[in-house]
């Protein structure tokens, strides 16, 4: 235990002193390969470098929900020179890029997350909505089909995979990923929405109406069901 490491005032000076040397290192940022002959007497220097690393990449998601992408950006780089290689950091250093405007930038670091950890579910559907953004439908219906792939039960995945597929004008298949998506999560007003446009898009007016009027009764809130049921039953 610490008393037992630390029940001396000799090896509590030791322990200070070690420490001061790591915050040396960590503040000149020199490079992981040059510190391995620095002993920490009271912790592991791997287990340090990467709670300060949890500590710069939370300042960073902090930052990015505040709106101020480019000091995430600049965090997210810090936590990445203390552990490089983490996938996950990657991700979210496309997240800020992306908040930023630097789209391709945000592509780039994507998909050397999912290079990394080809498991990442975040980073798939972040992509996903990046690439509709960019109206880049087809690479969009990729990304969120492997989200899908690795968690069938992703309700999101399923509807923005959905969206990516109306978009390219694949209406049975876009029907389809909402209705998956209503499997998982049936108490979303907005899937039943996706779904009614798509049934409208087909000409099947009865399940377009039908799926609107459960979005309504889901939410009777949700405006766009309102105003795109009134204009079937003028019609």
């Amino acid at each position: 235990n610490k008393q037992n490491i630390m029940d001396t005032t000799d090896s509590a000076h030791r322990s200070r002193k070690h420490h001061a040397t790591l915050q040396d290192v960590l503040a000149k940022n020199i490079p992981i390969t040059k510190r391995e002959d620095i002993k920490i007497f009271n912790g592991d220097l791997r287990d340090v470098l990467v709670r300060q690393a949890m500590d710069y990449s939370q300042r960073g998601i902090d930052s990015c929900t505040e709106g101020s992408y480019d000091k995430g950006l600049e965090m997210f780089e810090k936590a990445l020179a203390l552990i490089p290689g983490d996938p996950s950091l990657y991700g979210l250093k496309g997240d800020a890029l992306c908040g930023m405007g630097k789209t391709e930038e945000a592509l780039k670091n994507y998909d050397k997350a999912l290079l990394l950890d080809p498991t990442q579910e975040i980073v798939y559907q972040n992509k996903g909505i990046l690439l509709i953004n960019l109206e880049r439908f087809e690479e969009a219906h990729d990304s969120l089909a492997s989200l899908t792939t690795i968690n069938s039960a992703s309700s999101e995945g399923h509807r923005l995979k959905g969206c990516a597929l109306q978009s390219l004008g694949k209406l049975p298949d876009a029907l389809r990923s909402f209705s998956r998506a209503i499997q998982w999560e049936p108490d979303m007003a907005l899937l039943y929405y996706h779904r009614g446009s798509v049934s409208q898009q087909m000409m099947d007016i009865e399940a377009a109406v039908a799926d609107y009027a459960e979005s309504i009764r889901l939410d009777p809130y949700f405006s766009p069901s309102y105003l795109t049921t009134g204009i079937l039953l003028d019609e």
